[in-house]
């Protein structure tokens, strides 16, 4: 079956299901008549995305897949027009609820629609190509990345319109609040800022099971980015929403490794959270190599290189006047004059040290005392921090482990790549033996 003719069959499919589905046929009818709402939006988006998965995992098959009969170039071109269509119903669906809300408020900006992610498209598309991967897998990514996208769709319009707010010379807020039982990177983000100028640049991520909340305030309404609930505001209410607003965390560094062991022995037990058990049960403490100074040419950059190398004998120098097994950790701003930061301090023997979140370009390095790479727990810390480019492990053996992002290195896609390993032992193993295939450069220096 040629391209041509599979986008024709999957978009008479669509447009039946558009039809025929009473929840999206209820919920344009209220848009249409001028009742809608943004929670009405979000169920929408959601809809369309379940629909879309339905009928590509109807005309898509396995088979297919596996046996060349549709190449990427066919996977793209479906997934490129199909999600461009559902893009254009979500926006469609968000301006027209946006102009009703906004004309009670009486307010008058053009809503915006924010880009089409062209490029997130298409590494979907080369993941249901991939026949290294399982049957399971390729079921899971005809529906779950679909299904995804299509609802970002919705929380990308937030984004942009707030920023267009803003712009627009409104006095605009986020608010981000847990639920009080948030892993430490949450609970980071916790608190009260002005938008844009003031906000962390993850202020809308949020990794699998997260249930913060985030709202956006500005002199006329409040919304909250996720559950798309919203509704007018005196001036009052607002100043009230304000002041109770909890200040952004700053933990110190005892109190941020009491909390990230608190919280990641307890969701690790769990088995239903999106922080990653470590794979790393080695307990085998090494002495710390005496013969000579450790040595490293990786980074294009000599003075970074320098820079490196003296961090990481500062480190195994000063774990031998720590007690046995204790980790220690420096943050070095991966931009000249490359500073280091004060050392940080993990638990005797265990995967406990505790990296911030980094607030500028930045590298990462701390020692294992068992002389291995890294775990699943470093792995994921790594991959939820925005401003880390490479994180670096330096065993107590004198091994070199560097685990760098590259240009292709996308949040988003990585955790929808993950979905399927997530709660394996071996986590950590898969990440770093295919590392190009998630974003990565992994280099290893064993001495």
């Amino acid at each position: 079956m040629s391209s041509d003719i599979l986008l024709k069959s999957i978009k008479s499919d669509f447009a039946a299901e558009l039809k025929n589905n009473k929840k999206l046929a209820e919920l344009i009818k209220k848009a249409t008549d001028g009742k809608g709402t943004f929670t009405d939006v979000s169920q929408f988006s959601a809809a369309c995305g379940e629909a879309l998965s339905d009928v590509l995992a109807k005309n898509i098959t396995l088979d297919m897949l596996r046996d060349g009969s549709v190449s990427y170039e066919d996977i793209n071109t479906i997934l490129q027009d199909t999600l461009r269509q559902n893009y254009e119903l979500v926006n469609r669906m968000a301006q027209a609820v946006q102009k009703q809300t906004d004309a009670k408020l009486n307010v008058h900006i053009e809503p915006q629609k924010a880009e089409f992610p062209t490029e997130r498209v298409s590494r979907i598309a080369s993941a249901l190509i991939d026949k290294t991967d399982s049957d399971e897998q390729l079921r899971r990514r005809m529906r779950s990345p679909i299904e995804n996208i299509t609802d970002s769709f919705y929380s990308d319009y937030v984004e942009v319109n707030a920023d267009k707010r803003s712009r627009a010379g409104m006095r605009t807020y986020l608010i981000r609040q847990t639920n009080g039982k948030c892993c430490a990177w949450c609970s980071s983000l916790a608190g009260r800022y002005d938008y844009p100028n003031g906000a962390p640049e993850n202020i809308f991520s949020r990794h699998d099971n997260c249930t913060c909340t985030v709202d956006y305030i500005t002199d006329k309404h409040r919304q909250d980015v996720w559950s798309k609930r919203k509704y007018a505001l005196t001036p009052e209410q607002r100043e009230r929403i304000l002041a109770n607003a909890p200040p952004p965390t700053r933990f110190t560094h005892a109190q941020a490794q009491q909390i990230q062991e608190n919280v990641l022995n307890r969701l690790a037990n769990s088995g239903d959270s999106g922080i990653i058990k470590s794979n790393d049960s080695s307990d085998t403490i090494l002495p710390i190599i005496a013969e000579h100074a450790l040595s490293l040419q990786y980074f294009h950059d000599e003075n970074l290189n320098n820079t490196v190398e003296q961090t990481a004998n500062r480190i195994l120098e000063e774990a031998r006047n720590h007690k046995v097994g204790t980790e220690i950790a420096y943050t070095i701003s991966a931009e000249p004059p490359y500073k280091t930061s004060e050392p940080i301090y993990g638990g005797e023997g265990e995967m406990a040290v505790v990296i911030p979140k980094s607030e500028s370009p930045s590298i990462t390095i701390h020692n294992h005392p068992s002389g291995g790479t890294f775990s699943s727990k470093d792995i994921q810390r790594f991959v939820v921090d925005g401003k880390a480019k490479a994180t670096c492990v330096i065993g107590n053996n004198g091994n070199w482990y560097i685990l760098e992002k590259t240009d292709s290195f996308d949040w988003i896609s990585f955790q929808t790549r993950v979905f399927d390993i997530s709660d394996s032992d071996d986590f950590a193993k898969i990440i770093l033996e295919g590392a190009e295939k998630y974003g990565f450069q992994y280099y290893q220096k064993i001495d």
